[in-house]
C-alpha cells in the first residue's frame, strides 16, 4: 500500500488497547498477502471505497500495488528481503514490517496508522473487520486525479523494473536502487 500524508485529524480520547492495534495492522498484513498474491479484486474488497473519487483511486492503488509486489518479489529472488525492504522504502510500500513498526490512532470506528518514516494510511472498521480506508483518503487528498496519475506512474516503473530484474539487467543492488529512485515520480 502506497503510504500517503492523508492526516484524518484522529485524536483518540483513549489508548487502543493491543488487541485494537493488532486487529487495525491486521488490515494492512491481509491487504499486502493480497498484493503478493496478485489478488486485485480481494485487494478492493479490503478497501472501503463509497464515493466515486474513491472508488478510482481504491482501483489505481491496487493496481499500483499489484506491480509492486511483483517488483518486490523479484528483488527479493534475485538479491533477497533486505533489499527488496529497500526498494519497497522506495517506492512507499507500507511493508508489513513498516506496518508493525508503525503507531496507530483509533477513535471509534475510525484509525490512523502513522508510519515511522513519515506518511498513514487511513482504516476504518465495517461491520467487524477494520479495511483500509479509501473514502478517507480520497478526502483528505487535495488532487485525486494528479494523485492516481502519479499511482500510474509508479505503476509502470514497478512493472518495467521487475522485468528488468527477471532478465538479469541489474547486476547490483546501488545500480538497482539509483534506477527506481530516477524512474520515481516526483511527490512520491
Amino acid at each position: 500500500m502506497l503510504c500517503t500524508a492523508a492526516d484524518a485529524k484522529i485524536h483518540p480520547t483513549t489508548r487502543p488497547s493491543a488487541e485494537e492495534i493488532q486487529a487495525v495492522k491486521a488490515a494492512l498484513h491481509r491487504y499486502n498477502a493480497l498484493m503478493f498474491a496478485g489478488d486485485l479484486k480481494g485487494m478492493l474488497a479490503a478497501q472501503k471505497a463509497t464515493t466515486d473519487n474513491a472508488k478510482k483511486l481504491a482501483k489505481a492503488s491496487a493496481e499500483s500495488d499489484v506491480a509492486v509486489g511483483k517488483l518486490e518479489m523479484a528483488v527479493e529472488k534475485k538479491f533477497g528481503k533486505e533489499p527488496r525492504n529497500w526498494v519497497a522504502a522506495i517506492v512507499e510500500d507500507a511493508t508489513d514490517d513498516v506496518a508493525e513498526g508503525a503507531d496507530v490512532r483509533v477513535e471509534g470506528d475510525k484509525a490512523l496508522v502513522l508510519f515511522k518514516s513519515g506518511g498513514s494510511a487511513p482504516i476504518v472498521r465495517v461491520g467487524k473487520t477494520w479495511v483500509i480506508d479509501a473514502d478517507t483518503q480520497a478526502a483528505m487528498t487535495e488532487n485525486v486525479s494528479r494523485f492516481i496519475d502519479t499511482l500510474k506512474k509508479r505503476q509502470q516503473v514497478a512493472e518495467e523494473t521487475a522485468k528488468e530484474v527477471e532478465a538479469g539487467k541489474y547486476k547490483t543492488m546501488p545500480e538497482l536502487v539509483g534506477a527506481v529512485k530516477k524512474r520515481m515520480p516526483e511527490g512520491n
